[in-house]
């Protein structure tokens, strides 16, 4: 059985949000990120708080209470915690669509037909005029992974090949044999 989608610029986008919220690298980086963005909103406060009290209160000469700010400045910091720990995944996806926009990457859309095997997959694509033609076996999927409307499957660790569950030009046919022959392989596919 042969599939043939568009592989879309939002469909890349949805790999790399799932890899930025699952990956054991993102949720290193995300909790490194975190404590780094946490400490700077205290650090912000607290300086805020020290330049602002002398004007508004005009202490001439007279020592500034620091234990007041400081436990202000950590209220903040804590309170403020659990909002910024939701940040990190907009910023990575940021980052990647201003990689993306800066390099003029023009992969997408790009025209992929797959050929479903018993052994595996005959994977299609043409890319600036140069043509691919690769065969994966089922041995080589390391993993397979059922997200939103997109299947990933992983080629290597950072690297997947995306098939949409539905588009256009998959039929309703074709859409069941394929779950079923990812099923048959991966039995975390429902």
């Amino acid at each position: 059985m042969q599939i043939q989608y568009q592989l879309t610029y939002d469909d890349v986008l949805t790999f790399q949000e799932y890899e930025t919220r699952y990956s054991t690298r993102h949720k290193i980086r995300g909790g490194v990120f975190h404590v780094l963005i946490t400490l700077l909103v205290f650090i912000v406060v607290a300086s805020i708080i020290i330049i602002l009290i002398p004007i508004l209160f005009q202490f001439e000469n007279q020592p500034i209470p620091y234990t007041p700010i400081f436990i202000t400045a950590v209220l903040i910091a804590l309170i403020s915690a659990p909002f910024l720990k939701k940040i990190y995944v907009p910023v990575i996806l940021w980052q990647y669509k201003q990689i993306f926009k800066k390099t003029k990457d023009r992969r997408w859309p790009r025209p992929i037909a797959i050929i479903l095997k018993s052994e595996g997959l005959n994977v299609k694509s043409v890319h600036n005029g140069i043509k691919e033609d690769i065969d994966i076996s089922w041995e080589s999927i390391q993993k397979v992974i059922d997200y939103g409307d997109l299947y990933f499957l992983y080629i290597q660790k950072r690297e997947a090949l995306i098939i949409p569950k539905k588009n256009q030009t998959i039929t309703t046919e074709q859409q069941e044999k394929l779950r079923e022959s990812l099923k048959q392989h991966f039995p975390n596919i429902t």
